[in-house]
């Protein structure tokens, strides 16, 4: 997923606000892995998803026509926002704990270096 940015988390918040409260979570999630998937995309491709966008999350929400940005006094709005932010951290969780097991499985390069034993990889 590209780069986070206070716009994305509104746009997503607000396509939050045009599903009941207990789907947040797991609308808010889906919207970050098409992001993600979008993103991957991009790399390979050269160019934007023809459904989820350019790998941003507001691409991937903006896809789906969100509402109008509500009032920050509704307390609704400051849910959606909030199961936005808990799905961003959950998200980011994940991904440190899934690279810290790929690097105890693999061992760290610095570990590896030693183990090869060319003169190419002496210099």
């Amino acid at each position: 997923m590209r780069a986070l940015t206070h716009s994305d988390m509104v746009a997503a918040a607000r396509v939050l606000m045009g599903f009941a409260e207990a789907d947040h979570g797991a609308v808010a999630r889906r919207l970050i892995a098409e992001a993600r998937w979008a993103d991957s995309w991009r790399k390979r491709n050269g160019r934007a998803h023809p459904l989820w966008g350019d790998g941003s999350l507001m691409a991937a929400a903006l896809l789906r026509r969100p509402g109008p940005e509500p009032s920050m006094n509704d307390a609704r709005w400051l849910g959606c926002l909030a199961a936005v932010l808990e799905a961003l951290i959950d998200d980011r969780r994940q991904r440190a704990e899934a690279q810290e097991t790929q690097v105890a499985a693999a061992g760290s390069i610095s570990n590896r270096r030693g183990a090869i034993s060319s003169p190419q990889s002496q210099q």
